[in-house]
């Protein structure tokens, strides 16, 4: 059986994020960064408050988008190595 990360951490959950904590969590909640705690977290929150659940459906669309039309693309090899040397002098 599938949970959402509200059902798994329901009873353990104590609060929801606030409005500020939500905004400056909604890049990592889209992307699938939280952690279940702080995903449960945010999604009480967001079915609790109306201006931040528009928020994160607007975003969301706005993602999609964007994902379905943008490519990824391979940098040329000199590029490539010369980032890598770089990581390699900052280690």
């Amino acid at each position: 059986m599938y949970y959402t990360a509200t059902e798994k951490h329901l009873s353990t959950t104590e609060r929801s994020m606030n409005c500020k904590e939500f905004k400056s969590n909604i890049d990592s909640f889209i992307d699938g960064e939280l952690d279940d705690k702080a995903a449960a977290e945010f999604e009480i929150h967001f079915t609790s408050c109306k201006n931040c659940h528009m928020e994160l459906e607007s975003l969301e669309k706005c993602t999609k988008v964007l994902r379905g039309h943008l490519k990824a693309e391979t940098p040329p090899k000199s590029i490539q190595n010369k980032v890598f040397r770089e990581l390699d002098k900052n280690k």
